[in-house]
């Protein structure tokens, strides 16, 4: 959280007109969260796909690696 404020403070502080500083932070903000968003889907699908890390059985997230962290638009 402190280094979303701290990325937020540069754009401000380094932007040149209140339309580039707009537009970097919209970008900012989207890349964030979908990043976020992506995040929370990783950790349901590690839930979803691996309901016996319950009973100390080990599960292989490798055979799932090419779904991991892909977000299609």
């Amino acid at each position: 959280m402190e280094r979303i404020v701290s990325d937020v403070i540069k754009i401000i502080k380094g932007s040149k007109n209140e339309i580039e500083m707009e537009k970097v932070l919209w970008t900012f903000l989207l890349n964030t969260i979908i990043t976020m968003i992506a995040l929370a889907f990783e950790r349901i699908d590690d839930e979803l796909l691996c309901p016996s890390k319950q009973k100390d059985i080990k599960c292989s997230a490798r055979m799932y690696a090419p779904f991991k962290g892909s977000l299609a638009l």
